[in-house]
């Protein structure tokens, strides 16, 4: 068994976390894609909830920073 299968199952929070009013992020489609990012934060006490709602708040983005 390797370390990272005992980590509990992703689930996808995308439709739940928050997002700034007034702005969005501008979408250039699937078929712009090459690569695909994993990003993580390997904190004990971070959520994608927490992480976002500083992203909107404190940086003033659209959304998360982060992205699957």
């Amino acid at each position: 068994m390797y370390a990272f299968e005992s980590l509990r199952q992703l689930s996808d929070q995308r439709e739940t976390l928050p997002v700034h009013a007034r702005k969005s992020y501008r979408d250039y489609g699937i078929n712009t894609k090459r690569f695909i990012a994993i990003h993580h934060s390997l904190t004990a006490s971070g959520s994608a909830r927490s992480f976002a709602k500083y992203h909107v708040r404190t940086n003033d983005w659209p959304g998360i920073g982060y992205h699957l």
